[in-house]
């Protein structure tokens, strides 16, 4: 299939083999989400600026441009919910619910800035908007690169677990 899209487009697809996980009924209740706090409309050249470097680190590249971003925060932090976590009122992590149905959600999103990496940021925060995400859906899914194991665990510590693969496909 990847090579039917050789030369029909101006970028190069790359393939990232990920694993999909869910989530269903309740998130590990012994996880803290200290710190967490829903996103605001407030945040959203903060969150833009993570999401960017997110992007970069990722797939080599800045992502959508910086209107598009705006406008995709506004619509998760309106409807779908997205929570980050602030130390000494610094955004130091985030996690977005990327698509809401009446029965499950999709996460996406998740960043830690660099240098707050591997001090439960992202947990709490993932922790925290599963548990929003559960009081309306019944399940919750998102993927994980299986070449971060840090992430990986996280997920699992939080309840999830994997139920297949999946190919992301990025064009460079």
């Amino acid at each position: 299939m990847l090579a039917e899209l050789e030369g029909k487009y101006d970028a190069t697809p790359k393939p990232m083999l990920c694993e999909r996980l869910l989530l269903r009924g309740r998130a590990n209740p012994d996880i803290s989400t200290s710190g967490g706090r829903p996103s605001r409309l407030e945040d959203i050249d903060t969150l833009t600026t993570l999401g960017r470097a997110m992007h970069r680190e990722m797939f080599g590249a800045e992502g959508m441009d910086e209107h598009s971003f705006h406008e995709l925060l506004r619509l998760q932090i309106e409807t779908s919910g997205a929570y980050l976590r602030e130390i000494d009122g610094e955004i130091v992590a985030k996690a977005e619910g990327t698509a809401v149905r009446p029965h499950a959600a999709l996460i996406g999103g998740v960043y830690t800035i660099p240098a707050a990496r591997g001090m439960g940021h992202a947990t709490a925060c993932v922790a925290a908007l599963c548990r929003h995400l559960l009081g309306t859906v019944e399940t919750i899914a998102l993927t994980a690169e299986p070449g971060n194991p840090a992430a990986y665990r996280m997920y699992m510590r939080i309840g999830f677990t994997k139920v297949g693969d999946w190919i992301a496909v990025s064009f460079q």
